[in-house]
């Protein structure tokens, strides 16, 4: 009887749940299936190691095999990069940006599936979203889409410092942008925002990616933050508020750290992809 007295009461007052935000409709809902990618941080090590970049083609094909051991110019590094294809590791930036994307699309986790960089395959970038944590150095498949951005967050390996490069810089812009330091101390880190199409132009890449790891959760805090959110809108479409799915985007910014912690960020530059040249 009580239940019945309930279902008759006037539900008009009640609030009804928020709309949720077209960007993260685009990304997670029940039409697809969605990849969070984690960084592959052993191939990272690996590249320390060997002091170099590796392609795609070296983590697809001969990825993890001898003839990239027997490459290493130092011979007394080679146990280690015997060792380093037995571990999986990835970065607590990438685990507090997988609980903040549980958090805001928690209804349509289900048809959500987090991995290792390792453990996906081309095909999975042609036919579902996808959320890429980290620059190409971490998550060797942004390089299916590096060549096409123009803030591709890079490493120089004669300073051993990490970079995102401008490469075709506007009135006012810099070429290069590198974390600063202050005392001796880190300053400030850069990180990029980019939103583009997968491979078939059938769903849709997120790719979060920083000089640092403090670059990677500024760059976390500020897009799932509604408010640093509303301001990237703002920025790439002139409204505060998403009525339909924003146009896809690259975002570079600016984040200022104290004690190995990004505090505020703001928006350094941005460009809106253009499809004609996809």
């Amino acid at each position: 009887l009580g239940w019945l007295l309930w279902r008759q009461q006037d539900t008009s007052n009640l609030a009804k749940p928020a709309a949720r935000n077209p960007f993260w409709t685009s990304l997670f809902n029940n039409d697809s299936e969605t990849f969070i990618v984690c960084a592959d941080s052993s191939w990272v090590l690996r590249q320390d190691v060997l002091d170099h970049d590796l392609s795609l083609s070296d983590y697809i094909g001969t990825n993890w095999n001898t003839p990239l051991i027997d490459a290493a110019k130092d011979k007394g590094k080679q146990p280690m990069l015997h060792f380093l294809p037995l571990k999986q590791y990835t970065s607590m930036a990438d685990v507090r940006l997988v609980e903040r994307l549980l958090l805001l699309n928690s209804s349509y986790w289900k048809r959500t599936m987090v991995r290792s960089s390792r453990s996906m395959q081309m095909r999975d970038f042609k036919t579902a979203n996808s959320v890429l944590i980290g620059s190409s150095r971490a998550v060797p498949w942004v390089n299916l889409f590096q060549s096409k951005l123009n803030f591709p967050v890079e490493y120089d390996y004669g300073t051993h410092l990490p970079l995102v490069r401008n490469r075709n810089p506007m009135p006012g812009e810099q070429t290069i942008y590198m974390n600063g330091t202050e005392d001796g101390k880190p300053s400030h880190v850069y990180s990029v925002l980019t939103y583009v199409p997968n491979l078939s132009m059938t769903g849709r890449v997120l790719i979060v990616a920083g000089t640092s790891m403090e670059g990677t959760e500024a760059a976390a805090e500020y897009l799932t933050n509604p408010r640093s959110f509303a301001t990237l809108l703002q920025t790439i479409t002139g409204k505060s508020d998403a009525t339909s799915n924003p146009p896809y985007f690259e975002v570079l910014l600016k984040s200022n750290t104290m004690a190995g912690t990004p505090g505020s960020s703001e928006i350094v530059a941005f460009r809106r992809v253009n499809l004609k040249e996809w």
